[in-house]
């Protein structure tokens, strides 16, 4: 059991669900689609949806680099692309946190 907290990202995989867990070297794999968390995860306001494929917790944002495209880069040392739909709400966001 992992708190919702600790959660840094889902990252979809075809019909799995890879979730980033704080301080843990390896996540967890749900044999759910992304699609299944994104209604449930959304209601947290730390929780963003930032492209098809990536469901991201904004406290664990460590920077935003506008170089190809868009992407972000999390404390986990993921990178995770922004989709030009999402992308003027996500630096909203990151600006009033």
């Amino acid at each position: 059991y992992k708190k919702v907290k600790d959660i840094i990202r889902l990252e979809a995989s075809q019909n799995y669900t890879y979730f980033s867990i704080l301080n843990q070297d390896k996540g967890i794999i749900a044999s759910l689609n992304i699609g299944e968390y994104i209604d449930q995860f959304e209601q947290y306001d730390e929780f963003m949806k930032v492209h098809r494929s990536h469901l991201i917790n904004l406290l664990f944002v460590e920077k935003y680099v506008k170089a190809e495209g868009g992407y972000i880069v999390m404390k986990d040392d993921g990178k995770v692309s922004v989709s030009k739909i999402h992308k003027d709400r996500l630096l909203q966001r990151l600006e009033a946190l």
